[in-house]
């Protein structure tokens, strides 16, 4: 009996009846590598409330499902937990620390590179977090865009505020990591007249709310 593997299927001669049998299973295959998108390696932060999202990891098997963890070493704080999705949001606080994540599906495992970030402790004591901030608009205009787009928020006090932009393929076209916000309306305009036509998230965080809109760019 013979055995031979062709696009992921496993056939058997038997030669004896002259037949080939057809086994419909895959092979067993770990997940595909990925990314890591945010924070970017030597990144500096400062806030302690940190979004983590990575590239979305695929099995061969469609019957497998990948699910991931977050592991984070810093000096002062270690933390590791499962996610069933590619981002997630940690209250963590080291003066550098490194992050990666493991894809696992079934008994394999596939693990991303190592990024390090640093955070500005003296910032982050400095400001008041703990009062946060409701981010009670977030609005866009004009969209459809083709060189300007402008983002109208509003806080319900005053606050730091990040404002990150990603594109379907959930890469950061856009940060900002110090955006200040008062009690009136407050204004970002961003020059997109490089960007690729598409559709864009933009996502504005504070340490206690996050609100996200959508916009478009044409040529």
């Amino acid at each position: 009996m013979d055995m031979y593997v062709l696009d992921n299927l496993i056939y058997v001669a038997n030669a004896e009846e002259g037949v080939f049998i057809i086994r419909n299973n895959l092979i067993p295959a770990p997940p595909h590598q990925f990314s890591l998108y945010e924070p970017r390696d030597d990144d500096t932060l400062n806030t302690n409330d940190i979004t983590f999202i990575w590239q979305e990891s695929f099995d061969p098997n469609v019957e497998d499902t990948v699910v991931y963890k977050l592991n984070l070493r810093g000096n002062t704080q270690s933390y590791d937990t499962l996610v069933s999705r590619n981002q997630l949001t940690v209250l963590f606080e080291s003066d550098s620390a490194n992050w990666w994540v493991e894809a696992i599906s079934g008994e394999d495992t596939v693990s991303s590179v190592v990024f390090t970030f640093f955070q500005d402790l003296n910032f982050v004591s400095d400001f008041n977090w703990s009062v946060g901030a409701d981010i009670e608009c977030l609005e866009v205009y004009p969209s459809p865009a083709n060189n300007i787009v402008n983002l109208k928020y509003k806080t319900n006090n005053s606050s730091i505020l990040t404002l990150s932009v990603f594109n379907l393929l959930g890469q950061i076209v856009y940060q900002h990591k110090s955006i200040k916000s008062n009690l009136h309306n407050n204004f970002v305009s961003l020059d997109v007249d490089s960007w690729p036509t598409g559709k864009y998230i933009a996502r504005l965080t504070s340490r206690s709310w996050s609100k996200e809109v959508s916009f478009i760019v044409i040529k």
